[in-house]
C-alpha cells in the first residue's frame, strides 16, 4: 500500500520526518536536482582539462564518459529496486555520499587508468540519484495541487549550468591544469554533501511499491513503459545531439569561430531553462499528452532548420526551438513512468534514455563523418518526430 502521510523518527523538527507534498520535502527534493546537475555539469565541462592532466586524448576521454555511463546505468536500476522496496530516500542518500566520493577520487586520479577506475563510483552515484530523486518528484508532486515536475527538471539545467560556472571561476583563479581540476571538483564534491544534509533534515521518504497481483505473484513491468522506454529513445537522441554537436553544426555551417558557435547550445540551454520554469503551468492546463506532442513537434521544426538552414541567425533561432520543444519532454515521460510503476518502471525509461545517450553520440559522428552535420540532423529530426507520434498513443495519468 502506498502511503503519502507517513512519519519516520530522528529527521526534521521534533524528530518527526516533513510529509510528501510539505515545502520541506519541495525544497530538498529541489537541492538534490540541483546538485545532481552541478556534478554532471562539473566533470563535463572538466573534460578538456582532465585530457591536459592526464595527456590524454578524445579516445581517453571518449572511454571515461562510457565508462561513467555504463556505471550509471547499474546504478539506474539498483536505485529503482531500492526506492520501490523500502522508498527512496535510503538509496539517494546513498548515491550522494557515492556520487561525492566518486568525485573526490576523480579530482585526486593522478592519470587516466586510476580516472577510470574510480570513475566507476561517480557514475554508480550519478545513477542512484538520478532515478531515486525522479521517484521523489514523482511522489511529491502528486501530494501537491500543481504540477512540479519541469521545475524540477529545471533546476537540474540549472544545476549543469553552475557546474560549467564553477569550471570557468576556478579556470581563472588557479594556473594548471591540475589545481582547476581538484579545485573545481572538490566545490562540486562539497555541495552535494551539503545537499545530504538537507535530504537528511527535509526529505520526504516514498512507501514502498509491491509489484504483486491478486496472488501473490510478481506482476509484469506495464506494456505501457515500453512506449515510454521508446519515446526516452527519441528524446535522448534528440537532446543529445543538442549537447553534443549544435556549437559543431553552427561552426561550420555560419562559418564562425568557436567561441560563436557556443551560442549554438548556449540558446538551447536558455530556451529549455526558461520553457522548463514556466511548462508545469502548461502541463496543468493542457495536460502531459497534448504538451509532448507540441514540444516534440516545435523540436523536429528546429531540426528540419538544422537541415535546411543557413546563417548564424538563423541557425540559432533553429537551435532555440530544439531546446524550447525538448524542456518538457522528459519531465513528463518520466513523471508518466513512476506514477505507472514506481521505480522499476522509472529504471526501465531512464535506462533508455541513458543507453541511447551512449550510443546516440558515436553514431552521430559516423553520420557527421559519411554525410555532413547538416544531413547528420534527419537522425535527430527522426527522433523528436518519432516521440511526437508516440504522444498519440502515450498514457495519461
Amino acid at each position: 500500500m502506498r502511503s503519502e502521510e507517513h512519519v519516520v523518527s530522528g529527521a526534521g523538527a521534533g524528530g518527526r520526518r516533513p510529509v510528501l507534498g510539505s515545502r520541506e520535502s519541495v525544497i530538498a527534493t529541489v537541492a538534490t536536482f540541483v546538485v545532481n546537475g552541478v556534478g554532471v555539469g562539473t566533470v563535463g565541462a572538466l573534460m578538456p582539462t582532465l585530457a591536459d592532466r592526464w595527456n590524454t586524448d578524445a579516445r581517453g576521454l571518449g572511454g571515461l564518459l562510457m565508462l561513467f555511463g555504463l556505471a550509471a546505468i547499474v546504478g539506474i536500476n539498483l536505485g529503482g529496486r531500492m526506492a520501490d522496496r523500502g522508498g527512496a530516500l535510503r538509496p539517494v542518500r546513498l548515491g550522494l555520499v557515492v556520487m561525492s566520493l566518486g568525485i573526490v577520487l576523480l579530482a585526486a586520479a593522478p592519470n587516466l587508468l586510476v580516472g577510470l577506475l574510480v570513475g566507476a563510483a561517480y557514475g554508480l552515484g550519478n545513477g542512484l540519484v538520478d532515478t531515486t530523486m525522479n521517484v521523489m518528484a514523482v511522489e511529491v508532486e502528486k501530494a501537491r495541487p500543481r504540477p512540479l515536475m519541469s521545475r524540477f527538471h529545471a533546476c537540474w539545467s540549472i544545476g549543469s549550468l553552475t557546474g560549467a560556472l564553477i569550471v570557468l571561476v576556478c579556470g581563472s583563479v588557479f594556473g594548471t591544469a591540475g589545481a582547476v581540476a581538484i579545485a573545481a571538483f572538490l566545490v562540486a564534491a562539497g555541495l552535494i554533501a551539503a545537499d545530504l544534509q538537507i535530504v537528511h533534515r527535509y526529505a520526504a521518504d516514498t512507501a514502498p511499491v509491491h509489484h504483486l497481483d491478486e496472488s501473490g505473484g510478481r506482476t509484469k513491468v506495464p506494456r505501457v513503459a515500453w512506449i515510454l522506454a521508446a519515446m526516452a529513445v527519441g528524446f535522448g537522441l534528440a537532446e543529445g545531439t543538442a549537447f553534443d554537436w549544435s556549437s559543431v553544426h553552427v561552426r561550420d555551417l555560419a562559418d564562425v569561430s568557436d567561441t560563436q558557435a557556443a551560442l549554438g547550445l548556449a540558446a538551447f540551454s536558455v530556451c529549455m531553462v526558461a520553457v522548463r520554469m514556466c511548462g508545469d503551468f502548461l502541463v496543468h492546463a493542457l495536460g502531459r499528452r497534448l504538451v509532448v506532442r507540441v514540444g516534440a513537434a516545435v523540436a523536429a521544426c528546429g531540426y528540419l532548420i538544422a537541415v535546411l538552414g543557413s546563417g548564424l541567425v538563423v541557425l540559432l533561432f533553429g537551435w532555440a526551438l530544439v531546446g524550447a520543444g525538448m524542456a518538457l519532454v522528459a519531465p513528463q515521460i518520466y513523471g508518466l513512468a513512476g506514477l505507472l510503476g514506481g521505480g522499476r518502471t522509472m529504471s526501465r525509461v531512464v535506462t533508455f534514455g541513458y543507453a541511447t545517450s551512449l550510443v546516440g553520440p558515436g553514431l552521430m559522428g559516423m553520420l557527421v563523418h559519411s554525410a555532413g552535420v547538416q544531413r547528420a540532423m534527419l537522425l535527430p529530426l527522426a527522433g523528436a518526430a518519432a516521440v511526437c507520434a508516440l504522444s498519440v498513443v502515450m498514457p495519461t495519468e
